[in-house]
Order: structure tokens, then sequence, then C-alpha cells
């Protein structure tokens, strides 16, 4: 999808030096209103954007960001390397404290998902969290619990019960049971009745049992997304596939643990388009095909609901 750049420079924030511009806000936000929807048209946009605000530490760390969420990690840990070592030698004059911290927040957030990238060394990750909790700010954010809990998990995977917890994500992690996953997912589907029923519902047409079938087929072949830290995402395409808030999808969205690749949840979702995704629209003409078709007694009595 092409995207448009529609905002306008009157934004634009002022340094200290008053000939010297450090960010534009309606640029910048044009851009990342997609960085949800297509990371690589916001990549490739942000190094243009880059190149006119070299100053934009913030942008830099937003720029790493979306490169670790597509697996571009090399390169993600370069540019965010920089931006910890231009912070740490005090050479942007130009920001605000409070802007510098916020910066260092980022960085520090990208570092533990570089961790997360790099391997398996669950102790290493909460030594890290437990070493840079001033500047992560650990108490207020509340991934950080889940977070936590996950990587002692798994340090520890003796010391616990699944029993012992309510929560759906914590039992999963301490010892994965398939039946916890497909009852989690019937939130997702038409047929389901509940008050907790999700915005975005597969319709009754949707053959769950073969479609995941497929996607455990299909787990080597798939592009991930890596948006927070043990998790990883990936999409499928399926015409029709269901709704979001009403609206009709032709895409859902799989996620599931990074080191194992246990599933954690499948629902439809609006943004699919923009990554790369395998397409497995052939298992409705599949289902076509299994259909019976009637005769034409059928279809007399069909027709005139006679018995």
């Amino acid at each position: 999808m092409k995207h448009v750049r529609n905002g306008t420079w009157k934004n634009r924030k002022k340094s200290k030096n008053k000939n010297q511009t450090y960010y534009d806000y309606d640029y910048l936000n044009n851009i990342l209103k997609y960085y949800e929807s297509d990371p690589f048209f916001v990549i490739n946009s942000l190094k243009d954007y880059l190149k006119l605000y070299p100053d934009d530490i913030d942008t830099y760390c937003t720029y790493a960001s979306a490169l670790i969420m597509v697996g571009k990690f090399e390169e993600a840990k370069k540019i965010n390397d920089s931006i910890l070592n231009r912070i740490n030698n005090e050479k942007i004059k130009c920001l605000q404290d409070e802007k510098i911290r916020y910066a260092m927040f980022k960085c520090k957030m990208n570092e533990l998902k570089l961790l997360f990238a790099k391997d398996n060394n669950y102790y290493e990750r909460v030594v890290y969290i437990k070493d840079n909790k001033k500047v992560l700010d650990t108490s207020t954010i509340h991934e950080f619990e889940n977070l936590l809990f996950f990587c002692n998990a798994r340090v520890t995977p003796n010391l616990r019960t699944r029993d012992e917890y309510k929560n759906y994500l914590h039992k999963q992690v301490v010892e994965y049971k398939e039946e916890d996953f497909l009852d989690h997912m019937k939130k997702h589907l038409m047929s389901y009745e509940s008050e907790e029923k999700s915005p975005a519902i597969f319709y009754e047409t949707f053959e769950f049992k073969k479609v995941l079938n497929e996607i455990k087929n299909k787990a080597n072949e798939c592009f991930y997304v890596y948006r927070g830290f043990f998790e990883k995402t990936c999409y499928f395409k399926y015409d029709n596939c269901g709704t979001v808030d009403g609206k009709i999808v032709d895409y859902f969205r799989v996620v599931s643990f990074r080191d194992t690749g246990d599933l954690i949840t499948i629902y439809p979702t609006e943004i699919g388009e923009n990554y790369p995704c395998i397409d497995l629209s052939y298992l409705i003409e599949e289902n076509k095909g299994n259909v019976r078709k009637l005769s034409r007694s059928e279809k007399f009595k069909q027709k005139y609901g006679i018995d």
C-alpha cells in the first residue's frame, strides 16, 4: 500500500540554536500512524526524516524499535548503541532532560528486546531488568509483571504448578496445554455465546480446526513480527474470515511463544495487507468441494419445506 504524507511543516521544534530544528511533529506523525499496519513503510520513511532531523534521538529510538519488529536485529543494535553513546557523551545539547530520559528508557527497552532475540538465556534478562529497574521504571509498566513471571518461570521451571494461577497466560507459561488454548479461542468464534465475546470474531464458515492444522504445518514458512519480548506474531490471509468491530476482514493474526512456538491466540485483524503472509484462502474452495450436492428430489423438498 502506498502512503502519502499529508502533514504540514508548521510544527517544527526549535533547538537552543534558533537556526536549527530537531523534529517536525506533523511530518513524523504522518509516518508513525502506519507503525502497526505497515512497518516497512515506516522504516523507509524514517530514514528520510532522520536525514533532515539527525538530532531527534527519540525518533532514532523508534526507528530502532521498528527494525526490531521486522527482525532486523543487527541493524537495530547498531543504531540503538549509537543513540546510547550520544546520550552518555552528552552530545545532544538541544533536548530537555525529560526528553533525554524518555529516549534512554526507549533505548533500554530496545536493548531488552534484542536480548530476547539473541538466545534463551532468561537469567541474563532477569538480571538486566533488575539492573535497569530505575531507567525502565518497571513499577509503572504492567507488561513487566508478565515479563518477569515468564523469565523466572523459564529459569526455574519446576518451582510452580499451573493450578496456582488463574491468569491464562501464566498457566500456559508454567505448563502449556493446547486444550486451554482452544478454550481461550472460543471468545473469537461466532458460535460462542458470552459477555466476554471479543470484537474480533471468526465467521462460522471459518473451519478453525482445518485452519489450525495448516498454521502448524506452515509455522517454519511464516514471516514473524516481534512487537513484544517473549511472543512473536505472524499473519495469514483468508478471504472473509471474520469481522473486527463489525467490519469484514481478510486476515488473521497468530501469536505464539517465541522460544517454543506454542500458540497463545489467533484472531481476525484489519492489518495484514502490508506484511508477508501465507494465503490460506484455498481452504475455502476445498470446503466448498467437500459439500455434498443435493439430488433433484432433495432440492424440491428443501424448496417447499417437505419432510
